[in-house]
């Protein structure tokens, strides 16, 4: 995806995330499952941080 949008000349932020796949980056974003990872974190600062204010 991340190729895909580059060429499309989107601006991407590119952020692995070491030892956790495609299934556990979905449920860390619930709260309840937070534990497995911070991706929840992450996307909501991704999004604060370029919300039109």
């Amino acid at each position: 995806m991340e190729r895909a949008l580059r060429a499309a000349g989107v601006p991407v932020e590119l952020k692995v995330l070491p030892r956790v796949g495609h299934i556990t980056i979905i449920a860390a974003m619930s709260r309840p499952l937070t534990f497995l990872g911070d991706t929840r974190a992450q996307v909501i600062r991704f999004i604060e941080e370029r919300r039109l204010k």
